[in-house]
């Protein structure tokens, strides 16, 4: 399901719009990912799939949005 809405904000977004947004969602699901302890497993499996299948489509567009941090300045 994931792919399915990144796919069809691939087709409607201009790049920078889509960057913009899943780079906030990646800033999200890192700190929900991060309270681990209040998430059930499974719930918290699905979360670190999508963050990563959108780190995977973020670095085909940018090798840089695979090692960079929400605290690095190189961000774009």
């Amino acid at each position: 399901m994931a792919y399915k809405e990144i796919l069809l904000d691939l087709r409607n977004f201009s790049e920078s719009e889509f960057v913009t947004k899943y780079l906030d969602v990646v800033k999200e699901l890192s700190k929900q990912i991060d309270k681990r302890e209040l998430l059930p497993v499974s719930e918290m499996e699905e979360k670190a799939g999508y963050n990563n299948a959108i780190v995977s489509i973020l670095s085909l567009i940018n090798p840089i949005y695979e090692f960079e941090t929400e605290d690095d300045k190189n961000f774009s």
